[in-house]
């Protein structure tokens, strides 16, 4: 059966951009996911093949050509077959210098669990304090 349209929630999880249809509503609903450049707070909008959908995952902002139309969930090579990404990836580079300076924190083997002061270490170094 070939399918030429399918809601945009469904869609993001039939291309397993989310892990449920709930947080696929959420994203669409949020005011952040763009079609074509038009923004859009529906869930239920229609998308077809050919549409570019614009949307942020995680720190990153996402864009993606709809290329098919899927109506379940399949594998991953399935789901990743359903759009062609189109995000222009930053280029890091990480410099020997830059790697030089990084403070190495490497636990003793056999010494158990980290204490307070190591834990909150660590934290600093991650950047999570």
């Amino acid at each position: 059966m070939s399918v030429n349209r399918n809601r945009l929630d469904n869609w993001f999880w039939c291309a397993r951009f989310v892990k449920s249809k709930t947080l696929a509503g959420k994203l669409c609903r949020s005011g952040t996911v763009r079609v074509n450049g038009n923004l859009t707070k529906k869930a239920h909008f229609n998308i077809k093949v050919g549409d570019v959908v614009t949307f942020p995952l995680g720190i990153q902002i996402r864009v993606v050509r709809v290329v098919r139309i899927s109506n379940r969930r399949g594998p991953y090579k399935e789901a990743r077959e359903t759009y062609a990404d189109l995000t222009p990836y930053p280029k890091i580079e990480f410099s020997n210098s830059l790697r030089d300076r990084l403070p190495v924190i490497e636990p003793i083997r056999g010494s158990g669990r980290p204490t307070k002061y190591k834990r909150r270490q660590f934290d600093r170094f991650k950047g999570k304090m």
